[in-house]
């Protein structure tokens, strides 16, 4: 069984604790270039240009409407699209990449 303690009482962290450090420190830079690599390839499918269009042409017309309704079901519309968008991204772990 593994103290919580540090071998040496100078230390900042317990033994394992920076060991664990040590090796999600070391898998940074890979999980950093797999994200890359997927979002590259999730922003070159033509699905999100697409839904990317759709939700720039909703904006657009969100945006030179001036009947209420027309805006309200506009930008009801706009929120589906942008959780859509969101979804897609969060389902392949490419959210905020």
């Amino acid at each position: 069984m593994q103290h919580c303690y540090p071998h040496n009482p100078e230390e900042r962290f317990p033994t394992h604790i920076r060991e664990n450090l040590a090796v999600i420190e070391e898998q940074k830079p890979k999980e950093l270039n797999n994200r890359k690599t997927r979002a590259k390839e999730v922003f070159e499918s033509p699905c999100l240009p697409n839904t990317e269009l759709e939700l720039k042409e909703c904006v657009e017309a969100l945006q030179s409407s001036t009947d209420p309704e027309t805006r309200a079901s506009t930008d009801a519309l706009r929120e589906v699209i942008q959780d859509k968008l969101a979804n897609h991204h969060r389902n392949l772990g490419t959210l905020r990449c």
